[in-house]
């Protein structure tokens, strides 16, 4: 039988305290007992120190952290680096998890002796409880997909993976992988910054079917808040993958990278256009920077002339291709 390795659980958590116990308690419910719960409150203005406190009082596994607010990417930082286990997983403090979550994770990593395990998740509105979720409805086949860190990337890159891949909850990873390096203290996109070059440096990955996370999407989820000027950032971060891939000279996932790159500067302008004020200089950056972009992409022989044309088509009309391609 393989050896019982401590895993550490890392939760950053700020203002979560209509959700935090539901989390805590299926994480507490876990039929893998070796844990270290480590509670980050990251300058928690509502009742979530109180209920951390609460917590830790009552199970020894649990160690709580309060720091000054700095955002997520900070908090998770520091979870890392107090962490004493030989894996970590992180879970958001509005979600839950199966029972299951760390069991099916560190047989998948011991069995196939990877560094990541990835499982799969499911969205659910914000005031659904984990009472009403029915975990047998999502069925599995117990299929286990083996990839190298590089196969792995590509699926960040496909629209039925992406999501779910580019995300630190629903893994579980060797420690060792975090030597040296964090997650880039972004205040949002901060997964995207980072996420892929863990699963770049992988030697070896394993993906399950198995359901075992629940992703709860409330008015702060990245996916359900307004468009503001601070998701331009994405730019920065898109362009830092960019580099990274061509200096591990892949080119083809540069070219993936630069070609959701320049897509997103049509989805973005559209999206400035109905959601700033006064938006005329930043269009006009945005403009100036994809048609500086786009130069670029027509000289690229990795392109096709099919795709080429659609990089035409969205710089020439980018809120008709914007109805298109993004509505």
């Amino acid at each position: 039988m393989a050896e019982k390795l401590l895993v550490t659980v890392i939760i950053p958590i700020y203002n979560a305290e209509e959700y935090l116990e539901s989390c805590i308690n299926s994480v507490l419910r876990q039929t893998y007992s070796e844990l270290e719960i480590i509670l980050i409150d990251d300058g928690s203005t509502d009742h979530s120190p109180q209920i951390c406190e609460k917590y830790s009082e009552e199970d020894s596994r649990i160690r709580v952290l309060h720091i000054q607010n700095s955002g997520v990417a900070n908090a998770r930082n520091v979870g890392i680096s107090k962490a004493r286990g030989s894996y970590l997983a992180f879970v958001d403090s509005d979600d839950f998890v199966h029972k299951e979550y760390i069991q099916k994770m560190v047989e998948g990593c011991q069995k196939y002796n990877a560094d990541v395990c990835i499982v799969q998740y499911a969205r659910i509105s914000a005031k659904e409880t984990e009472g009403s979720i029915c975990w047998e409805k999502f069925k599995t086949t117990g299929k286990a997909d083996l990839l190298t860190g590089v196969q792995a990337s590509y699926l960040l890159y496909e629209k039925e993976y992406c999501a779910g891949m580019i995300v630190p909850w629903g893994k579980l990873f060797r420690r060792s992988l975090f030597d040296n390096m964090r997650f880039s203290n972004y205040r949002i996109y901060e997964d995207e910054a980072f996420i892929y070059k863990l699963i770049f440096n992988a030697a070896k990955l394993v993906r399950l079917e198995d359901v075992l996370y629940m992703y709860r999407n409330t008015p702060e989820s990245i996916i359900t808040k307004k468009f503001s000027e601070d998701n331009l950032v994405l730019f920065q971060i898109l362009r830092e993958r960019v580099r990274f891939y061509e200096e591990k000279s892949e080119k083809a996932l540069c070219n993936l990278t630069l070609n959701r790159l320049y897509f997103t500067y049509a989805e973005y302008y559209n999206k400035a256009k109905q959601n700033l004020n006064n938006p005329e200089n930043i269009l006009k950056k945005l403009r100036r920077e994809q048609f500086g972009l786009y130069k670029e992409m027509i000289r690229n022989r990795g392109f096709s002339a099919k795709r080429k044309m659609k990089y035409t088509l969205a710089l020439l009309f980018p809120e008709q291709f914007y109805k298109v391609f993004y509505k």
